[in-house]
């Protein structure tokens, strides 16, 4: 059964999209079969993994809207153990859809049901808020993946992650934990990345990744190639850093099934 994972963040260019495609091509990679779903109305990961707007003729939007089922929108991607569920504009009339529904921060709950059977892990990229897709996501999760840019402002927007996390944990007793807190777009160079990534270390302790994720110009390119890294510059230090990151995940992920299986 599937462990699902929302990528999660409020604010937004701080490498979520990335990182939802990149962790998840990372997980695959380790031979885990894994599901990326895109909840972001923009689309970035769907387009980092080249699902042309053309060839978007099924979305999420149509199974909130009840004209398809989610194992419909399931496509493949270049690497044999990664499949994905693409985005589109239309999302943005989802929050207003779900508004009107009975249990409207459990619909994708419900939904992922169907299929968690199918996957080891199914990453979630969210859209840059904490709206209602979000609050979905979050519910529908077993863990919440939290990036952030190494720069100022970092630990308010956290903050207000975590703090969104606690309240729909505490409201709806939900058992989803924090996967990590991860610091991307770090320059080791620069005086303040290395500020805020201690900041974070020092306020946030255990809850941040030991893996880092650098500025990389490989990262940035990638998405106009549209693979993850590990397809397009698997040596370089973007793709090394999110093979690390999944390594550390399975880590945990492996910690908690042995807990529950006990």
């Amino acid at each position: 059964m599937a462990e699902i994972i929302s990528i999660v963040s409020q604010k937004g260019g701080v490498g979520k999209s990335t990182t939802a495609i990149n962790f998840s091509a990372a997980l695959a990679v380790a031979e885990k079969k894994c599901l990326l779903v895109d909840c972001d109305p923009l689309s970035a990961a769907s387009v980092g993994m080249g699902v042309k707007s053309a060839n978007r003729t099924l979305t999420l939007y149509h199974v909130i809207t009840g004209r398809a089922s989610l194992g419909e929108l399931v496509i493949h991607t270049h690497l044999k153990s990664l499949k994905m569920i693409p985005s589109d504009i239309q999302l943005l009339c989802a929050e207003t859809l779900l508004s009107t529904e009975a249990n409207k921060e459990k619909v994708l709950a419900n939904l992922f049901k169907d299929i968690k059977a199918q996957y080891d892990y199914i990453v979630i990229d969210c859209p840059p808020s904490l709206g209602l897709i979000t609050v979905n996501a979050v519910i529908a999760s077993e863990w919440v993946l939290v990036p952030v840019q190494c720069e100022y402002y970092a630990l308010e927007s956290i903050r207000y992650s975590l703090k969104m996390i606690e309240i729909l944990k505490n409201r709806l007793g939900l058992d989803v934990r924090i996967a990590g807190i991860l610091l991307t777009m770090f320059d080791s160079k620069e005086k303040v990345s290395r500020k805020v990534a201690g900041q974070c270390r020092r306020h946030f302790k255990n809850l941040v990744f030991e893996t880092v994720i650098p500025r990389c110009v490989s990262l940035k390119e990638s998405p106009a190639k549209g693979k993850p890294i590990v397809l397009t510059d698997v040596k370089s230090a973007g793709a090394l850093s999110y093979l690390r990151l999944a390594g550390e995940f399975l880590g945990k992920s492996q910690s908690r099934r042995a807990g529950v299986n006990r």
